[in-house]
């Protein structure tokens, strides 16, 4: 991609905006007004094109099928273009693309399932977060994943209710009903957290979690930060670093050395420097819980390939594993086989 140089600043169309646009950077000041309006814009249509938790899993022998889209690879262009001449411009904007999650309609079946829960609401920095409840008996939560929302992992509420749980579910921030802005990994945990929390002031105390891909680094994170107990454990197709999660996505997006390391700086930053990407295993979070863990993910798993459930299964003698094949990455969450599994693992004594 060429730039269109002039005395003053440098030009480049963006790939994923309309060709009227034209987004503009200042290769002397680097800062943050370089980056025009045209970045929320193009950010909200990259998520419209792929899934980042998809596009970071590309990084491991993985073939996901929008990583061949026209749009994706100008995006990767444009990218590299902008690392060069304007890396702080580069780290703001790429920080926006994966820091927002996707929006996915919701289906009628998890609207009707919605409409079916007790609500009620939690707070958790600036937003409210709706609560969903089905059933009464010990409480198992549910965590959805990246893109994802409370619903997400309805197939599991009736067969758990039936076998006596009272299930929750909850939209991590940005997600969900009416979701807006940006979050992360720290924002994810703190609203697992104050969830449990407020189940465990009510009088219902916490038996299990059922946790999907990025809403299980967000479970476990939870238990470290915020010294929540998980007395059983249902991860499926978990990554096992956060630094596996930001390195893919730095390659899948086309970013520099210089721009990823901008990247996680500015996250450590925004944090008070409390927490380090290379802190962040998910492997050994999990072996500090001690939780009783059922591993669950599919010898296919696109997005998350398998290799990362063998890393999750080394944390301990307390871990079980319930490999399946064919299911993906999304599917295996409407499985009946998985779903029984899992509720027979959380019954056991």
């Amino acid at each position: 991609m060429k730039a269109v140089k002039n005395t003053r600043a440098t030009s480049f169309p963006c790939p994923v905006l309309p060709t009227t646009c034209v987004l503009t950077v200042n290769p002397l000041l680097e800062r943050k007004r370089t980056v025009t309006a045209a970045v929320t814009n193009a950010a909200t249509e990259f998520h419209r094109i792929a899934d980042p938790l998809g596009a970071a899993a590309a990084a491991r022998h993985t073939s996901a099928a929008f990583f061949s889209d026209r749009r994706l690879g100008a995006l990767r262009r444009f990218n590299r273009a902008l690392c060069r001449v304007a890396p702080a411009a580069a780290a703001v904007w790429a920080r926006r693309l994966i820091a927002t999650p996707p929006r996915f309609a919701e289906r009628a079946w998890e609207t009707d399932l919605r409409r079916g829960a007790a609500r009620s609401l939690v707070t958790v920095g600036k937003r409210d977060l709706p609560v969903l409840s089905w059933g009464r008996g010990a409480t198992v939560l549910l965590v959805h994943s990246w893109g994802g929302r409370a619903t997400q992992l309805g197939r599991f509420v009736d067969p758990l209710v039936e076998a006596g749980f009272r299930v929750v579910a909850f939209d991590l921030p940005a997600h969900g009903e009416g979701s807006s802005g940006e979050t992360d990994m720290i924002d994810c945990a703190a609203a697992v957290a104050r969830v449990i929390a407020l189940q465990a002031e009510q009088g219902h105390a916490l038996h299990g979690i059922v946790a999907h891909s990025f809403g299980v680094m967000a479970t476990l994170l939870a238990a470290r930060e915020h010294g929540i107990a998980i007395p059983r454990l249902v991860s499926i197709g978990a990554f096992e670093s956060c630094r596996w999660f930001i390195d893919a996505a730095q390659t899948q997006l086309g970013l520099s050395e210089d721009v990823g390391q901008r990247l996680r700086d500015n996250f450590e930053a925004r944090h008070g420097h409390r927490v380090e990407f290379d802190r962040l295993s998910v492997v050994e979070m999990l072996r500090q819980s001690r939780a009783r863990t059922l591993v669950i993910h599919d010898r296919y798993d696109r997005e998350i390939p398998y290799l990362h459930s063998y890393a999750l299964r080394s944390a301990g003698k307390q871990i079980e594993a319930f490999p399946t094949v064919g299911l993906g990455h999304r599917r295996i969450l409407a499985d009946a086989a998985v779903i029984a599994r899992s509720a027979h693992f959380l019954s056991a004594r």
